[in-house]
């Protein structure tokens, strides 16, 4: 219900982005996430695009994959067909996945891809 009503309001122009990020809260909640590395250490993460991590869930109706293609997948599919450019971090950075969505979502992909040295 959050994303769909993240969704209402918001209107998609013909660039794109997929990213995480997250929202300082230290208050009690159940998704609230730890990350170390951020300036807020605690709080609520988000895929923009608009999809809240509600973190692992238990099996049920509301239970999620949050794998990167499938996050990737469900946040684009409103502009499925639509030709649009889309630009992703590394971590939904993968070439069967940009692969995918140019052929059966018909975006244009960008996305960045961290250097690993081969020996």
């Amino acid at each position: 219900m959050f994303t769909q009503n993240c969704r209402l309001p918001y209107s998609v122009g013909e660039n794109v982005v997929i990213d995480k990020m997250m929202i300082g809260f230290r208050g009690k909640c159940p998704f609230r996430q730890y990350m170390k590395s951020k300036p807020d250490k605690y709080g609520i993460k988000l895929c923009p695009l608009a999809e809240l991590y509600a973190g692992k869930q238990p099996e049920g109706p509301f239970k999620l994959s949050y794998a990167a293609a499938d996050v990737v997948n469900r946040l684009i599919s409103p502009i499925s067909g639509t030709g649009r450019n889309l630009t992703i971090d590394n971590w939904y950075t993968s070439v069967p996945l940009m692969n995918d969505l140019t052929k059966d979502y018909k975006v244009s992909v960008v996305g960045t891809k961290k250097y690993t040295k081969v020996n």
